[in-house]
């Protein structure tokens, strides 16, 4: 069973995604916040595997960046508007993964499992933005500053990978190469960020796309 923590301002809106997920196979509702700062207080004191939050929820932003900082909780960003510049902005605040506010509840529930799975479901309009943003930061040096630091499309997968909560055996598996080779990967973007920790260099580059 998945420990699952909602966090949103509207009662009903928190109460009715509670109730829903309950009746959902493998999710454990342990509890529900009404703001940004109860769902900080309520993620540590219930230490759930993943929080829900409301991403219109005001200062939701800065709740997901203190949990995904303080705790090993993930989070999916509840509600989020289909446009590139949302979906980065909650990435940047330390969601794993994010439901649009069109989705269905079956979507969500797909949601709750890919995002303890360390997987992103995302559309293909989506993921192609995604690249193109990622592209454009390699070119420009807008990852690592100077030429010589910037990072190479696999490092970006690889740094995506690591901000998941992935092993470097995990993401060998996921991208179908070698431990060594991602473990060279690592050294390398390590390296060129000028940060000596995984979680580190996944930071800086959520800073870097913070827009």
């Amino acid at each position: 069973m998945i420990a699952v923590l909602v966090a949103a301002e509207v009662r009903i809106y928190r109460e009715g995604i509670a109730e829903a997920l309950r009746r959902r196979a493998g999710v454990d509702v342990v509890g529900l916040a009404g703001s940004a700062d109860e769902s900080v207080e309520r993620t540590r004191a219930l230490e759930p595997e993943l929080l829900v939050c409301d991403a219109a929820m005001n200062g939701a932003l800065r709740a997901m960046q203190v949990v995904s900082t303080e705790t090993s909780t993930r989070i999916l960003a509840l509600g989020v508007a289909a446009q590139l510049d949302e979906v980065l902005r909650c990435a940047a605040a330390g969601a794993s993964g994010y439901v649009t506010t069109d989705a269905s509840l079956d979507e969500l529930e797909a949601a709750v499992h890919a995002t303890m799975r360390a997987e992103l479901t995302i559309e293909p309009r989506m993921a192609a933005a995604l690249l193109v943003r990622a592209g454009d930061l390699v070119r420009t040096g807008g990852l690592g500053g100077e030429p010589e630091a910037r990072l190479t499309a696999r490092e970006l997968e690889i740094v995506a990978l690591i901000d998941a909560g992935l092993s470097n055996k995990e993401i060998a598996a996921r991208l179908s190469i070698q431990v060594s080779t991602v473990k060279n990967h690592v050294h390398r973007i390590l390296e060129k960020l000028e940060v000596t920790a995984r979680d580190d260099a996944a930071a800086a580059v959520r800073t870097q796309l913070r827009i």
